[in-house]
């Protein structure tokens, strides 16, 4: 990636929510903080790696940061974007939260962000659309691996393998063997939740 090298040591963490949202950014920014510790302590102890230093969290002051993990619902909040866009260059991964259902053309979503990261000469790489804000947030105590939560645990855990990695998105899943139908949507540096629920039961 050039200009920048080297596994991250640290994230920062930026829920980009406009005021007044429902708390699925927050909790999705926290289950993804959980879920990297844990991937974490366990390569360690599987590769006899005990003792090796985590990754660390940035939630406030992220001029040494060199990964950033920005969530927001729908549109990403003005505020956060001008501040990712005067920071020091750095890699960029997005969380974008919908209201709805994901389709590939929500990929414009991202493109105010991605505009941010052109401005600050930051790496933009990649990030994850997770449908139904409303029942990301109610769900947030269920089990990871359960039946309504499943689907937006194994994509999290996907965007984790590119963030702990080094990689943008689209290098994660070449990588990490993902299906056809996830390097299509990798090709464009995305990936997609699917739904845990037929979408008129969600309506």
């Amino acid at each position: 990636m050039v200009g920048i090298s080297g596994l991250p040591k640290m994230i920062g963490v930026i829920d980009a929510a406009e005021q007044g949202g429902c708390g699925a950014t927050r909790a999705v920014l926290a289950d993804f903080e959980d879920a990297l510790l844990a991937y974490d302590r366990a390569s360690n102890t599987s590769t006899s790696a005990e003792g090796a230093e985590s990754p660390r969290f940035a939630h406030g002051r992220f001029e040494t940061c060199d990964a950033l993990v920005v969530a927001f619902e729908n549109t990403p909040a003005v505020e956060a974007l001008s501040m990712v866009a005067r920071l020091a260059p750095t890699r960029v991964y997005g969380i974008c939260v919908t209201s709805g259902t994901v389709e590939l053309e929500d990929e414009n979503r991202f493109y105010p962000l991605i505009s941010a990261c052109e401005d600050a000469g930051d790496t933009w790489c990649g990030g994850i659309l997770l449908p139904h804000a409303g029942l990301i947030a109610r769900q947030s105590r269920s089990p990871r691996m359960g039946f309504m939560r499943r689907p937006r645990s194994e994509t999290t855990d996907r965007l984790i393998a590119g963030v702990r990695a080094g990689l943008t998105v689209e290098q994660a899943a070449r990588t990490f063997s993902a299906t056809p139908q996830q390097l299509d949507a990798a090709k464009r540096n995305l990936i997609l939740a699917r739904s845990p629920l037929p979408a008129w039961l969600l309506k």
